[in-house]
């Protein structure tokens, strides 16, 4: 197949000028085949650095309303790779994509290779049909593919796939809802798809476990799908309402676009839960979140390619009894609702070891973490089998 076309010379344009506006090799800054701001770079690392000759590259999501500082799951990973090369004395970059097409990350995949990296870190489903080529048509490069949907069955011995039981994360953070004495829980997804339903189906299950376990009985759960994975005016209306509707606290899988609801939170002075990465920073309302900690992850993936036990062609899913998702712990705000981490560390117990059969009562389907058709939680949805909660599902 002829891979090359006018977006790789275009690209290589790009990168050739970025390189003679920029100078100089090593740690840190990113490139972007759409001109990335200084603000993005210096983020990243050295403002003035390039992508030429860095041994890690990170693919990042082409989508211009996202970037590298996302506060979300792209910084985190971005920040793994840094602490992972700064401590090893590896080069590492970012480049972004023109486009979310599978041509379009191919050609990423391939500038970085032809700049001399080693290493091709990408980040969800998108770039799976260009990873499933890539790794074949360079078998000397190593890729390691997070969260890649739809890709277990094409890996190669130069891949290895990361994914996070997330719904384990969700189903925590739902039973610190209704611990925390909230009646009206609003659960908002950014888009209908496996790696965002997993949370929310994991936070509707906790908050029905839970209710369930303590007698109550008049908790109501709204869930929508906002239909973006951005930061939006109409998230910031729609969370707005529900608040105003009487809605205690609202719980995110919006990726970019959690920070409108962490708006309306400010706004509405009420409060709200973050999501992927701990986002207690970002606003005194966010009393913790459901999280993947890919700024471990990250690292001791790539720690595996240089100590020889790189385990390609096979992915792995990371859970609570690894310490790799559960909820966010660095800005614990849940005690004035009267969760402590003490009682969240004694749940977290409990659940690993399946008290009450919580834990293997999450998903009545184990396909659905990695089934590439979001119809399969249709199913679910309808299903779940939620007795202890009022559920309206608001598509």
């Amino acid at each position: 197949m002829k891979m090359k076309n006018v977006w790789v010379l275009a690209l290589t344009i790009v990168m050739l000028f970025a390189t003679a506006a920029c100078g100089g090799g090593g740690n840190g800054g990113g490139s972007d085949a759409q001109a990335g701001s200084s603000e993005e770079q210096t983020a990243g690392g050295d403002a003035d650095t390039t992508a030429s000759g860095a041994t890690i590259a990170f693919i990042i999501p082409a989508d211009d309303a996202l970037g590298i500082n996302d506060r979300g799951w792209i910084q985190m990973t971005w920040t793994g790779v840094q602490s992972y090369g700064d401590a090893n004395g590896k080069t590492y970059t970012w480049y972004r994509p023109l486009d979310n097409s599978t041509q379009g990350y191919y050609d990423a995949m391939t500038t970085a290779i032809n700049d001399g990296t080693e290493v091709i870190i990408s980040l969800g489903s998108q770039p799976v049909e260009a990873t499933i080529q890539a790794q074949n048509d360079y078998p000397d490069t190593y890729f390691i593919a997070v969260e890649p949907s739809g890709i277990e069955e094409y890996l190669t011995d130069n891949t290895y796939a990361i994914f996070h039981q997330v719904d384990e994360a969700g189903f925590l953070a739902g039973v610190a809802a209704v611990r925390g004495g909230f009646k009206d829980i609003g659960v908002l997804t950014g888009l209908d798809i496996p790696p965002m339903n997993i949370w929310s189906y994991g936070y509707i299950q906790g908050i029905n476990y839970a209710a369930g376990e303590l007698g109550i009985t008049d908790i109501k759960v709204r869930h929508h799908y906002v239909n973006t994975s951005a930061a939006s005016p109409e998230i910031q209306t729609l969370a707005a309402s529900w608040y105003n509707d009487g809605c205690d606290i609202i719980i995110p899988m919006m990726a970019g676009g959690n920070p409108s609801l962490f708006a309306s939170a400010d706004a509405a002075d009420k409060p709200c839960f973050g999501g992927d990465v701990d986002q207690g920073e970002q606003s005194e309302h966010i009393l913790t979140g459901a999280v993947k900690r890919l700024e471990e992850t990250v690292p001791a993936a790539l720690a595996s390619i240089y100590d020889g036990t790189f385990p390609g062609g096979t992915y792995r899913w990371m859970n609570v009894d690894d310490g790799m998702v559960g909820l966010a712990t660095g800005h614990w705000r849940m005690d004035q609702f009267g969760y402590t981490l003490d009682d969240y560390n004694a749940d977290l117990e409990a659940f690993k070891s399946d008290e009450g059969g919580q834990r293997s009562g999450i998903l009545t389907e184990d396909t659905v973490r990695t089934d590439p058709n979001s119809d399969a939680f249709d199913a679910l949805w309808a299903a779940m089998g939620t007795k202890n909660i009022e559920f309206t599902n608001i598509k």
